[in-house]
């Protein structure tokens, strides 16, 4: 009688665990979404991007290692101080990913919204959500399913216009504001130890010293950044400039 009882209840567990487990995710996924939605500029939403994505791969990395308090002193903290091999942002991603925790596309999102903030972050001048060298980099997002469509009609009534206007910037920010919510959510809600599971029974490569055709590093990363971005000359500025070392302007 007591093992059938046992029995009856497992199955109720279960059911109350993963009720609790999507209970934190929807938690979570709110969490991200109440504070993206927060940033009304681009640039305060880049940068509240890029912290919780911050937040994300931290989370992630400290799963990977051992979680005894000698460790965490001796070994781990070292790591990931700012002067540790680990205490940049884009050396945590290159682990996270090499180590199969996260997809291609997923560290390739990553890697361009930083860039993008960098960007930002040598630029002085606001730009609204529609503004073409903030809907480039945001179209080449693989989270980005699709943009909205610009307005197609002339703007003879000038207030219907601005109204069309309006509910397009709210669209588009919208987008990005769902868009970044499921890329960070996936990349903070993912379990390190089974991926590393299916890293170590995966077979081996046919040579261990032929470099994966599909692997991306730097200079893809630093490709498709620029490729988005056009340089010419407008009221005298040079917009994001390809040369290396050359902050661009905005205009």
């Amino acid at each position: 009688m007591v093992d059938q009882a046992q029995d009856t209840l497992r199955p109720n567990n279960r059911l109350s665990d993963m009720q609790a487990t999507m209970e934190q995710t929807q938690a979570f996924e709110n969490r991200v979404l109440e504070r993206l939605n927060a940033g009304k500029t681009v640039r305060s939403f880049l940068i509240t991007a890029v912290e919780l994505l911050t937040e994300a791969v931290n989370l992630l990395v400290l799963q990977v290692f051992r979680k005894d308090d000698y460790a965490v002193k001796y070994a781990v903290e070292p790591l990931l101080d700012g002067d540790g091999p680990l205490g940049d942002l884009s050396v945590r991603l290159k682990l996270i990913y090499g180590l199969g925790v996260i997809n291609r596309q997923e560290y390739e999102d990553a890697e361009l919204l930083m860039a993008l903030r960098e960007e930002l972050n040598h630029d002085g001048n606001e730009y609204a959500f529609t503004d073409d060298e903030i809907l480039g980099p945001f179209g080449e997002l693989h989270c980005v399913a699709a943009l909205p469509p610009p307005p197609q009609f002339e703007p003879a009534d000038s207030s219907l216009y601005a109204m069309q206007i309006q509910r397009y910037q709210q669209a588009v920010r919208s987008t990005m504001v769902l868009s970044l919510t499921e890329l960070i959510s996936k990349i903070s809600l993912k379990k390190p130890f089974k991926s590393k599971q299916r890293l170590l029974t995966a077979p081996l490569p046919a040579s261990a010293d032929k470099a994966d055709d599909n692997t991306p590093d730097v200079v893809d990363i630093t490709a498709r950044f620029h490729r988005v971005f056009r340089t010419e000359s407008r009221y005298g500025e040079e917009v994001f400039s390809d040369t290396p070392g050359t902050p661009g302007l905005m205009p």
